[in-house]
This record gives C-alpha cells, structure tokens and sequence, in this order.
C-alpha cells in the first residue's frame, strides 16, 4: 500500500484507541468495607498500584514462587485473637487494606494452601507483605 493509503489508516488507528475507555485506572477500582474497614484489590496496573499505595497503610502482594502473581486469594486478619476483616482479593494480585496501627496476623489462603504472617502496621508510610506460594503446594491438593 501507499503512504498516502497507510497514514490516514494508522491514524484512525490511534484515534480509535485514544477513544476507547480507560482501564485499570485507580478511580476504576472499587473501595469495599468490611466491617468498617475499607479495601481495594486490584494492582492490574502500575497507574493503580501507585495512585493506592500512599493511601492504604497495608499492601498485601500475592505471588507464586515462580514469580507469577495470583489473584483469588482469600485473606482474614486477625488482631489479638479477633478477626478485623475478611475478603478475597479477587480485583488482582494486591490488595490494600487501610487498618489503624497495631499489630496484625494475615492467613490467606490460595487453592487450598494457607500462608501466614505477622504484620505490624504503622502510623505513616504503607506496611508491604509478599505472600507468595510454591504452585505444585496448590496443584497437588487438587483445587
């Protein structure tokens, strides 16, 4: 084809794709509650990742050993023997938890297979948890 042909189609290309609807973006994702307790999962994006961090005093990150990040992972936390919140992270592999400071245990559990871990959160500054899960754990039990 012609140059003349290929501009005017590479440019309607773009113009096409500037005028599809952003995604991924953080005022796309949902904040839920429970239980008063407000959270967001998602992280699909870096623009997300960003936008919600300074937010949140806990990130929780959800990994496979091999590096590949997992979403559907269902998390509780607990605090001095009561549980504070309960969810799945099922927006992606992240998940944001605004928790007042004090010290916190995490259970999350991803085809059958739970990891645990102590967190303290603080006053300022986000608190990040990699959770992360060898997948032959998962596909030996079979969910």
């Amino acid at each position: 084809m012609s140059r003349r042909v290929l501009l005017p189609m590479f440019l309607l290309g773009v113009i096409g794709l500037l005028a599809l609807p952003a995604s991924g973006r953080a005022e796309d994702v949902p904040v839920r509650t429970y239980e008063g307790v407000s959270y967001v999962s998602g992280g699909a994006t870096k623009d997300e990742r960003e936008t919600l961090k300074p937010n949140y005093p806990l990130k929780l990150v959800f990994a496979g050993t091999t590096g590949h990040l997992l979403s559907g992972v269902k998390v509780t936390i607990e605090a001095k023997g009561k549980k504070v919140f309960e969810a799945a992270a099922d927006g992606g592999p992240w998940l944001f938890v605004n928790l007042k400071p004090g010290s916190y245990n995490v259970s999350a559990t991803y085809r059958g297979v739970t990891k645990k871990a102590a967190v303290t959160v603080g006053a300022k500054g986000t608190k990040t948890v990699l959770l992360a899960w060898k997948i032959e754990e998962t596909v030996r039990r079979g969910k």
